[in-house]
This record gives structure tokens, sequence and C-alpha cells, in this order.
């Protein structure tokens, strides 16, 4: 278990490494005081969760996280002091997979880092399935690899998740709650702000005009489908 904090409060690093090490005898924990010396760290470490500032000095964790997310696809908490929600839906915007609001507990942290941990580990199964393939968009179950036109489509794991509970349920309406319970799991605190913002990601990775979408389709009020049908009558022949 190797955890990355990217914080320039030395309190607080030194508490999450404390608390991280604590819990898990064999955890390595790095901390950075900055965005460029944690994203140097995060080459060298190549961490399984990060938790990283959005007040950070110099890069504001914000631009950190959008370099994170163009390197490595690793689970990282944002923490923030603000607690409006639209700061909360600003960091699953940029593709933080939680956050957590200043000052917080650690045994909150800790569940909140298990959760995410958890999701991220949690392996569709493999037997389920066969590999997708539907227009230009083809999936790999047992790799987590998406490819759209021949090239490798890089996906966070709440991104992978919402993709893969729409396209092994094709043609099927998915409800919001339903959607909420698969991607985030029973116990979630995830809201319908949630799912919209990765709604909106996932469309931006895979659609040709995320505003014009031919794969993911919207019932206004009920939920989300993945259209095949739609989609093959448009792939030239």
């Amino acid at each position: 278990m190797k955890v990355l904090v990217i914080d320039d409060d030395p309190e607080i690093r030194n508490c999450l490494s404390v608390s991280f090490k604590f819990q898990w005898k064999d955890c390595t924990v790095l901390a950075a005081p900055d965005g460029e010396s944690g994203l140097n760290c995060m080459h060298k470490l190549q961490p399984d969760l990060i938790l990283l500032d959005i007040g950070l000095p110099g890069r504001d964790g914000y631009d950190v996280l959008g370099e994170i997310r163009r390197r490595l696809d690793v689970p990282v908490i944002m923490l923030t002091a603000r607690s409006a929600e639209m700061e909360q839906v600003r960091c699953l915007e940029f593709g933080a997979d939680g956050y957590i609001t200043k000052p917080f507990s650690q045994l909150v942290l800790l569940a909140k880092a298990r959760a995410v941990l958890r999701r991220a580990e949690t392996t569709p199964p493999l037997n389920a399935l066969p590999d997708f393939v539907v227009g230009d968009i083809s999936i790999n179950f047992q790799s987590h690899e998406v490819w759209l036109r021949g090239n490798r489509v890089r996906l966070t794991p709440v991104e992978y998740r919402l993709l893969h509970a729409l396209a092994s349920n094709c043609g099927r309406l998915l409800s919001h709650r339903k959607l909420l319970d698969l991607v985030w799991g029973p116990d979630h605190t995830a809201t319908l702000d949630h799912l919209h913002v990765y709604i909106n990601r996932l469309r931006a990775k895979i659609e040709i005009d995320p505003n014009n979408p031919r794969y993911i389709e919207n019932e206004r009020g009920h939920g989300y489908r993945f259209v095949r049908a739609a989609v093959e009558d448009r792939v030239p022949a």
C-alpha cells in the first residue's frame, strides 16, 4: 500500500503519515508540500492513493489533479477547506474520486480512503460478459481498457465503473438511483449532481460531440442508457 500526501501544511502531512502507517502496517507514505514536488514523488512512488490539497502554493490542486490524470490512473481524494457544494462538484469535474472538508476527523478520512480504494479494486466479473464492441468503441472488461477509434481512452476508476455499468446493460434504461448504487456502492453518499458530472466527463471522452451524444442517452428525470442500435445505424458499412 503506497500513499502520496500533497499538502502545504506540515502538521497535516505528519498526521496523515502517522494515521496511514498505523492503519496499514506495511504502508509507505510520501509527503510533498507543493504540486511540483508532489508530481515528482508520484512518478517515483507510483502510489495506490493520492490525497491532494486544493489550496497549494504555486500550482493549485486543480492544476495538479489535471496533471495527475494525464499521467496516471490512481484514486485521488481532494482535501479542501471550502465546503460549498459547487466546490465539491468542481473537484469531481476535474476527476477526483472523492473529497473531504477540512478540518476532518482522521477516522472519517481513513473510512473515505478505504471506500475509494475498495471501489478502485472492485473488478467486474470476468466471465459474465464478453469484450464489448459497439461502433468505434471497444471495452476489454478483463484489463479495464477502453479504446476509441484505435486510441486508448484514459478513464478514472469512477468513469470506468460508470461506463461498465452502462455498457453491460446496453439498451436498458438505468435509473439514477441504480447507477449511483452500481458506481459508488450501496453505502454511497454521492448525489445526482455527482452522477451528472461523471456522465458529462465520460461523454467528453467517448462521444464525438458531447452535446449531441450517440452512445449515452438521457431519459430526462429517469436515467441513462447506452444505445447500441442507434450507434450501429450510423456506422458506415
